[in-house]
């Protein structure tokens, strides 16, 4: 039996519904993202470039690292 507590849940629902780290990010303040760019983190990604608020600081082969602007 896997066991996971509230924010664990909470951050592995953002792979299905990217569009839930507004509120994530809301609630505790988010100022700075790393993703991975294939597998889980992938859909995070593609949401996280389309946001006004976040922009692409770093990227290489496996992660991209953004920052909120405000």
């Amino acid at each position: 039996m896997t066991v996971y507590s509230e924010h664990m849940t909470q951050m592995l629902a953002l792979y299905a519904h990217p569009e839930r780290f507004a509120a994530l990010e809301a609630r505790w303040g988010f100022r700075l993202c790393v993703v991975l760019r294939e597998g889980n983190g992938a859909a995070l990604t593609r949401w996280l470039l389309t946001q006004a608020r976040w922009q692409l600081r770093y990227q290489d082969a496996r992660v991209l690292i953004f920052t909120r602007t405000s």
